[in-house]
């Protein structure tokens, strides 16, 4: 619903961070959960420590990197490249889900960082390849 509104109300700006916030997270969703989970190969904490109380049911993929992590630093790096201020909600907010990734006792600190890494990463070379695009057909 957020994202429709940028989309609609967000005028031309508002249009070019939707956009871009869709191919961010296509990009750190595909790369996590499809390619690098299954290079990687790293084990859940349950996996290796039986007690771990799962909050959670237990996934069947491998912990790193943590996708739910490096989607939403994904979108947060996208809207904050766009919408500077907003940083300062966003990433706190990103850091919650990542924190609540360990809690629930389905992913180790590592995949955590991991996937902020990721997700800020694919954000930034997404932005950046647009506006060099952009730059380039002028």
């Amino acid at each position: 619903m957020l994202w429709l509104a940028l989309v609609l109300l967000g005028g031309k700006r508002g249009r070019e961070a939707g956009i871009l916030l869709l191919f961010s997270f296509l990009l750190s969703d595909q790369l996590s959960s499809r390619l690098l989970k299954n290079l990687i190969r790293s084990p859940r904490p349950f996996q290796i420590f039986p007690d771990v109380y799962l909050l959670v049911g237990k996934s069947s993929s491998f912990g790193f990197p943590s996708t739910h992590t490096s989607n939403i630093f994904a979108l947060s790096t996208t809207l904050a490249l766009y919408y500077p201020r907003s940083a300062f909600f966003l990433y706190p907010l990103a850091l919650m889900v990542g924190f609540s990734r360990m809690y629930v006792g389905v992913h180790f600190p590592s995949d955590v960082i991991g996937g902020a890494c990721l997700g800020s990463l694919c954000a930034w070379g997404v932005v950046r390849a647009y506006q060099h695009l952009k730059k380039s057909r002028k």
